[in-house]
């Protein structure tokens, strides 16, 4: 365990070294160092300059306490000029830690100001108008405490003279003032440009920044991702809702009835169903043409029958008349002769 965590923080330390940001924003701590110490000599001229009181070397405090308009005049320019500079050097750390954060330095990119201005695009148009915005205000800070540096050493030098211990007053005053001319010729350079040419104020070799930073390229892909996503999710959310949860519920319910009607209750059905159809078909219909024969057996045959005797019996009934009866029967009328001869006979 102890190899594995030794080899991560190795691992890290090397990572870190390695990348360009981390460089850059190491170097610019050391310089922003070293830059305040220049500005704190280069500005309070008359408190860092050695002067002549009553036959000794003023102090801080001596120095402190203004004796003449001039020399009031003199400090309120050198901590004027201090303040200004502060101000550059915090608009200044600022821009180039942006630069640092969304830029890169790519040689095999072009560095004019068009193709920096087209790449800036890949930025989203927040940041990019941020690096411009930032940028133009280093640019009056500058412009600003260049103006203020050069009021402050001439009046400075007015007062130190004044208290002058020769050479070494001298000496260092211009030490001073050349120690911060190095620094505004570096700033003007860096101001004094197009609105897309961004150089560092902190690499030397004038490094300019004429790229996006990869990671930070990877990074605005991932937020951009991430937005549409929760955008996508937040619109789709309902719909999910509805059309997969309460849809599957709802099919849930639905299916269950539709198992129970289509399964259980179905077969009954047609058991219910099967059954009267097989009576209707069977029993019934079998039923039915033995209701329905006997009846046209009687209405055809017995009913026929007995129309056909009741046209009869009319016929049968009717009693024939003596002459048709003679006509029809003769052996009759012989018969009755007989009868009635011998009748008159037996009454002689």
């Amino acid at each position: 365990m102890e190899t594995t965590s030794s080899s991560n923080i190795i691992k890290k330390i090397q990572d870190f070294a390695t990348d360009q940001d981390n460089n850059q924003k190491i170097n610019v701590t050391i310089s922003v160092a070293l830059e305040l110490y220049r500005v704190l000599v280069s500005s309070l001229l008359i408190l860092f300059v050695p002067q002549d009181c009553d036959g000794h070397l003023c102090t801080l405090t001596e120095n402190m306490e203004p004796d003449s308009q001039i020399y009031t005049t003199g400090l309120f320019f050198n901590f004027t000029t201090m303040f200004v500079f502060l101000i550059m050097y915090g608009l200044e750390v600022k821009r180039e830690n942006r630069l640092i954060t969304y830029l890169d330095v790519n040689k095999s990119n072009a560095a004019d100001n068009e193709s920096v201005g087209k790449v800036l695009q890949k930025l989203p148009s927040v940041k990019r108008d941020s690096i411009i915005t930032l940028d133009i205000y280093y640019q009056k800070a500058a412009y600003v405490a260049m103006c203020s540096f050069v009021i402050n050493s001439i009046i400075s030098g007015i007062v130190v003279y004044q208290y002058s211990l020769g050479n070494q007053t001298t000496t260092t005053i211009i030490t001073n003032i050349l120690f911060m001319i190095s620094k505004l010729s570096d700033v003007y350079i860096t101001v004094n440009t197009e609105k897309n040419v961004f150089y560092s104020a902190y690499l030397k070799g004038k490094i300019q920044y004429n790229d996006v930073d990869p990671d930070k390229i990877k990074l605005l892909e991932l937020v951009t991702l991430n937005d549409i996503e929760s955008a996508t999710h937040t619109i789709e959310e309902p719909v999910f809702q509805e059309q997969n949860t309460p849809v599957a519920e709802e099919l849930a319910v639905q299916e269950e009835p539709v198992l129970q009607e289509q399964n259980t209750p179905v077969v009954e059905e047609h058991a219910v169903q099967e059954e009267p159809v097989f009576q209707e078909q069977n029993t019934p219909v079998a039923e039915e043409p033995a209701v329905q024969e006997e009846p046209v057996l009687q209405e055809q045959n017995t009913p026929v029958a007995e129309e056909h005797a009741v046209q009869e019996d009319p016929a049968l009934l009717v009693t024939p008349s003596p002459a048709t009866q003679v006509a029809e029967d003769p052996v009759s009328q012989v018969i009755e002769e007989l009868v009635t001869q011998v009748t008159e006979e037996s009454e002689t």
